[in-house]
């Protein structure tokens, strides 16, 4: 996240650039999302590299203006690998229920009769399996991928699951 706005945004950019080095995060797939431009006039818009990928957004948060090539860009990035489902823990997994909060992966949330809880959650594929994993429950078949840029994050197919004892 870029302020548009500030004058020195060149340095603060190369800044960030210097930490990603330096921990070895370089080559990680990056979109600048320039925002603030209702401060500087600005069009929103999104910018391409030589592959054609999204690499930049201009938007205004404030407005909301570019917000949706925002969403666009991260679905065309993340989409395919994003997935959308419906888990029911035991009483017993609250540090897998808290995992997924900390993700920022749950959508909404359901007591259950017997003490368990229903979750929405929508997140990475690998993210879910790992979380699922170190609790020791089974990961659900049948996730969904997430559906087109208007329904980011959404998905119609949902999956349980429960304990692996």
């Amino acid at each position: 996240m870029i302020d548009a706005a500030d004058p020195e945004r060149a340095e603060r950019i190369a800044q960030v650039n210097e930490v990603l080095e330096s921990v070895g995060a370089q080559s990680l797939p990056q979109i600048a999302v320039y925002n603030k431009i209702d401060r500087t006039g600005e069009a929103p818009r999104a910018e391409t590299d030589a592959d054609g990928r999204v690499d930049r957004i201009w938007l205004s948060a404030h407005s909301g203006q570019g917000i949706d090539l925002l969403l666009a860009a991260l679905h065309a990035q993340l989409g395919t690998d994003l997935h959308h489902c419906v888990l029911r823990l035991p009483p017993a997994e609250g540090r897998a229920r808290a995992r997924l909060f900390a993700a920022g992966a749950v959508l909404r949330q359901r007591p259950l009769a017997d003490g368990g809880i229903e979750l929405e959650v929508s997140l990475r594929r690998y993210d879910l399996e790992r979380i699922c994993r170190e609790a020791g429950l089974e990961v659900p078949e049948a996730i969904a991928p997430c559906a087109d840029p208007g329904a980011f994050l959404q998905s119609q197919g949902c999956a349980s699951v429960g304990g692996s004892t």
